[in-house]
């Protein structure tokens, strides 16, 4: 499938390190469509598929945005579809299964793994790259909200810089009117909390990077350990690292990890000792 991106792409600036990514419109609330309306692009608009600026998102024809309670007519080629309550907010972003794709750039400050979630309209035929529909996010899936909708999450390592997230609806199959539109709705985009290397897991490494900032009251980053965005390193980071010890790809996983409270309180301490025998005799 082939898919040219360049034309629209919006670059997003960098963002505090408390919210390290910054996905634009991530529940797809502009441009505003009234209850029960749907907002279509088709291959006779004149820029090919983009919304209004605003939106932040490139949508090729075969995509729009629909509101909660809209009905997809029996005569649409979906056939008679209702569209869910979106989990987050009032609107959906939607891709019919005939190669609708959408697309939004975002500015990645540093190197590393991300996690992407969102929630979905069931679609085994649901695609997510980035930069080429070649890069694909192995996607897992998770308990729904209800039968039409299901939370989705995967993740992915990029270079600092920007890079294109790509949502595609693969069903090329020709009875499409027995098939809804991939729904997407609450997209986000990070590492995990507590990953201050971001190399995918909270471990040990990470807390030594914790270790080595903690008290440092300004000028502190993501990957300083500053987690919350305050620009200092400090008990509110040590416990966001606590609660997520052990997670991620690489992390030994909850069941050996003690409870976050415990935890932070015997890492403190070590802490403690660390700074002492940094102060001079």
């Amino acid at each position: 499938m082939g898919i040219a991106f360049a034309a629209s792409l919006v670059l997003t600036p960098a963002v505090a390190s408390a919210q390290l990514v910054k996905v634009f419109n991530p529940s797809f609330e502009r441009p505003v469509v009234p209850q029960d309306a749907g907002i279509f692009v088709t291959p006779s608009d004149v820029d090919q598929g983009a919304l209004p600026s605003d939106s932040y998102w490139g949508f090729k024809p075969g995509t729009g945005v629909v509101a909660k309670g809209y009905v997809f007519s029996p005569g649409s080629p979906f056939g008679n579809f209702q569209v869910p309550t979106p989990p987050d907010g009032n609107q959906w972003a939607f891709l019919d299964p005939a190669g609708g794709v959408i697309w939004q750039t975002l500015m990645f400050p540093l190197p590393g793994q991300y996690t992407l979630t969102f929630t979905s309209g069931l679609s085994e035929f649901l695609a997510v790259a980035i930069d080429n529909p070649s890069k694909s996010v192995n996607l897992t899936r998770h308990g729904g909200t209800s039968d039409a909708t299901v939370s989705v999450s995967g993740s992915f390592d990029v270079t600092a810089g920007p890079h294109v997230l790509i949502f595609a609806n693969l069903d090329d199959r020709q009875d499409i009117a027995a098939h809804p539109p991939v729904l997407i709705d609450a997209v986000s985009v990070g590492p995990q909390p507590g990953d201050a290397n971001l190399d995918g897991s909270v471990d040990f490494k990470d807390l030594l990077i914790v270790a080595q900032h903690f008290g440092l009251t300004s000028g502190q980053t993501y990957d300083t350990g500053d987690f919350n965005g305050d620009g200092a390193v400090g008990f509110d980071d040590l416990l966001t690292l606590s609660q997520n010890y052990g997670g991620g790809e690489g992390g030994a996983g909850a069941a050996n990890v003690p409870e976050p409270s415990s935890f932070a309180l015997v890492v403190l301490a070590w802490l403690a000792s660390v700074r002492h025998r940094r102060v001079p005799a």
